[in-house]
């Protein structure tokens, strides 16, 4: 009976079959029924393999490295150690190149808009690649390793996703905010959604401009869409807006849309940043209110 190959030996033979492997897995992420094809998929994940295959080697390497030396425990306190195999375990060092490379390319295929099911096949048709090609003896190994590999490449891909998310609804925010004049010297901001301290900052950004450019003595805040008047990031952007050195004592915050316990927080807040600021009902009331420090009304029509 034939010797399995050291983890050493299955290593070089990663490092020297790269294209035969590559290969092997393309057919097999092709042909994989976990995925839907796609047009350019293939093309799109194929250059992941090579930093894979180098992670997975390094792994090997070092795995045999650390367990090479390890001393025989002796007495009840002390087990023997691990083999090489054992080594390969979820967060051991010598995993840390291959965990790093299997979020980045959970990471990427999620924004090339790929799906889970595509980072599943991916992994898995290395793996049998893998088996078919070099490491024939290693089936158990190649299990429990993949089965780590995918949950780690899936987290990742999860969590861009997500954070792509996030982009796209901070850049919605911040595109579709409105920022008016909803009359000579009246500028106003309705809030909407849950901004974060950045979105805000690039709204209000937008506020000071006609602030600045109307000379005006107030500026109309409707809070009536947000989502939470008092979430920390709305806090922190109602802060920097309100020291802004051309709102602080010099432009007054019309509050709209607030509850007593919001109101009160928003007016210690911009009193301890050097805003003044009123509270008003509805947002026609702010309006008129504004209008009056500009020296003018509102009449209606007859």
């Amino acid at each position: 009976m034939s010797q399995a190959p050291s983890l050493q030996q299955l290593a070089r033979r990663v490092r020297e079959n790269e294209r035969e492997i590559t290969a092997a897995w393309r057919a097999a992420f092709e042909r994989s029924p976990m995925r839907a094809p796609r047009a350019g998929a293939v093309d799109t994940v194929a250059p992941l393999i090579s930093s894979m295959l180098d992670g997975l080697a390094l792994a090997l390497l070092g795995s045999s490295d650390a367990t090479a030396d390890a001393p025989v425990g002796h007495g009840p306190d002390r087990a023997a150690p691990a083999g090489a195999a054992d080594a390969l375990v979820p967060g051991a060092p010598a995993l840390r190149e291959l965990e790093k490379n299997t979020g980045f390319a959970g990471a990427t295929m999620a924004a090339a808009g790929l799906s889970g099911f595509d980072v599943a096949a991916f992994l898995l048709a290395l793996r049998d690649a893998l088996r078919e090609r070099v490491a024939s003896d290693h089936g158990a190994l190649l299990q429990r390793l993949f089965e780590w590999l995918s949950a780690l490449a899936l987290d990742a891909f999860a969590t861009a996703r997500v954070m792509t998310a996030h982009e796209r609804m901070r850049a919605e925010l911040e595109r579709g905010t409105p920022v008016v004049l909803v009359a000579p010297r009246v500028p106003a901001v309705l809030l909407v959604g849950a901004p974060d301290r950045h979105t805000l900052d690039v709204i209000f950004d937008r506020a000071v401009v006609l602030v600045v450019t109307q000379s005006a003595p107030a500026i109309v805040v409707d809070a009536t869409g947000l989502a939470d008047p008092l979430a920390p990031g709305v806090l922190d952007g109602m802060r920097r807006f309100a020291g802004h050195e051309h709102i602080a004592g010099r432009a007054e915050i019309l509050a709209v849309g607030l509850a007593d316990d919001h109101a009160a927080a928003w007016a210690r807040l911009l009193r301890e940043s050097g805003a003044t600021m009123r509270r008003e009902e509805r947002f026609r009331d702010a309006v008129d209110t504004a209008l009056a420090r500009t020296g003018s009304t509102l009449v209606p029509r007859s």
